[in-house]
């Protein structure tokens, strides 16, 4: 099981598009989506979505005229690759007796419906390497005795952290050999107190027992006097993140931090990328992914 996952993880981190067999099933690249899939022997019909996550049947033209028929378990979520790829071995894997490819096969909406709680409760709560980074973060800002800290507790604030001299983006990454971040706001990256610089903090991490866990950065966090501890609590917690929960003891080993400044010469999209220094009325929201690479950092 574990080669299969292995497998599957290695495939969803290179660049390459369309399908590949692996064993006996396929992975399959198209565009922004990616997934698993099987062949459709019995030329079942489904198209179900949940949680960013889709289940269908396709014909694929693979060459030479050859249509391939397949049922395919995809998403588009390109921050969650690793934890996507433990349920898509859920469902390549054939189980005991292969009980659970002739389910998938012969009744897709049946495995489909078993399996849509857990779909959903992994992809809002994939892992926890991302909070571990911005308390992290906060660390690194008590042990440089900054005043004023403020976390904004994964809201989705324009900004992570906040003391009284500067304000920081966090982001992370599983991908070892990426310099790669999403921005999923046109306000995130957005200067608007020139008095007061920015920065970016970028996380390189990778899942490895006996590491960094959201438990072991919060009894740390206990020892400097000016934490209040109670309300990353409470932030926590408003998240799924509760005390004595098994989330908050899956560990990361930290390869690597990095800080950015963020300035003029820092690529982003802001209001003055366009024309009259505006958003354009009906842009609810920009997403856009920055490659790191040959910008001017500072090792942590």
């Amino acid at each position: 099981m574990n080669k299969t996952l292995n497998k599957i993880k290695t495939e969803f981190h290179t660049t390459s598009r369309g399908i590949r067999q692996i064993d006996d099933f396929y992975v399959y690249k198209y565009e922004n989506e990616y997934g698993v899939a099987l062949d459709n022997i019995n030329d079942s019909k489904i198209n179900e979505s949940f949680s960013s996550v889709e289940i269908k049947n396709v014909e694929i033209n693979i060459g030479s005229g050859e249509i391939k028929k397949l049922l395919t378990l995809t998403t588009n979520l390109q921050t969650h690759k690793n934890e996507f790829a433990s349920l898509c071995m859920q469902f390549v894997e054939k189980g005991e007796n292969s009980e659970n490819r002739e389910l998938i096969i012969n009744e897709p909406l049946k495995w489909w419906e078993k399996w849509k709680e857990l779909i959903g409760n992994r992809m809002y709560n994939p892992a926890p390497y991302h909070v571990i980074a911005e308390l992290l973060s906060l660390e690194i800002l008590y042990k440089n005795n900054e005043k004023g800290i403020i976390w904004s507790g994964l809201i989705g604030s324009s900004v992570d952290l906040q003391s009284d001299n500067a304000k920081y983006e966090v982001k992370s990454s599983l991908v070892k050999y990426e310099n790669e971040i999403t921005i999923s706001s046109q306000f995130q990256l957005d200067l608007d107190r020139e008095d007061q610089p920015e920065y970016l903090i970028f996380f390189k991490m990778e899942k490895m027992e006996n590491a960094e866990t959201i438990d072991k950065v919060i009894n740390r966090l206990k020892n400097y006097k000016s934490v209040i501890i109670e309300d990353i609590e409470n932030k926590l917690h408003s998240f799924g993140y509760k005390e004595h929960s098994s989330t908050r003891n899956i560990s990361y080993v930290v390869h690597e931090i990095r800080k950015y400044k963020i300035d003029n010469n820092f690529p982003r999209i802001t209001k003055e990328s366009f024309k009259g220094n505006k958003i354009p009325r009906n842009i609810k929201k920009i997403t856009y992914t920055i490659n790191l690479d040959n910008l001017e950092y500072e090792i942590l």
